[in-house]
């Protein structure tokens, strides 16, 4: 959620008003997101016609759960680690999103390989990395999981200090929910 000052007059996320040609408004850093949307109306709609928003959208409203699939490697190790909150850390970026809360070290090295957007990868000291759209297309370190394609947005809304939990699907449960989002996009 964020706040929105226009003409003087303070307006929480979520709300209508009326701006006229060349008003000017401010948004304020989100206080539950990374990013904030802005929506406006036709101006050749019937008059009092309002844009708005039913609720917030799933990336939002779930952003702390973050569901993926076991990567590659996911068989060397034990996957309830990643049944506890994690911390975004303040050194993540577009490449790759770390998180606090090491599982373990370990000392598995293994040849480059494909990676793609939502790679979790475990680096030797345990850190776990979530490959961003600028994070690298080849790896050497253990894939213990994917975030599901359905989950990236959520991946993208995540700010230093927060907390998230990983939940683990099958790849059938991730495709059902692929398709779930595809038909939410489209409405």
């Amino acid at each position: 959620s964020c706040t929105v000052r226009h003409r003087g007059l303070v307006h929480e996320s979520s709300c209508a008003f009326a701006v006229c040609s060349g008003d000017e408004f401010t948004v304020e850093a989100p206080t539950a997101s990374a990013r904030v949307y802005i929506a406006w109306g036709d101006t050749g709609r019937p008059p009092g016609w309002r844009m708005r928003l039913d609720e917030p959208p799933s990336s939002v409203a779930m952003r702390n759960q973050i569901r993926i699939v076991p990567g590659s490697q996911a068989s060397m190790f034990d996957l309830s680690v990643l049944d506890r909150p994690f911390i975004v850390s303040r050194t993540g970026n577009r490449v790759g999103v770390r998180l606090e809360g090491p599982i373990g070290a370990h000392s598995i090295e293994l040849p480059s390989e494909p990676s793609c957007v939502g790679t979790i990868q475990v680096s030797n000291d345990g850190g776990l990395i979530v490959l961003g759209p600028d994070g690298p297309t080849i790896g050497g370190y253990p894939k213990i999981g994917v975030v599901v394609s359905s989950d990236i947005g959520r991946v993208g809304q995540l700010q230093p200090g927060d907390e998230i939990r990983f939940s683990v699907c099958n790849i059938d449960e991730a495709r059902t929910l692929a398709g779930e989002a595809r038909q939410e996009l489209s409405k």
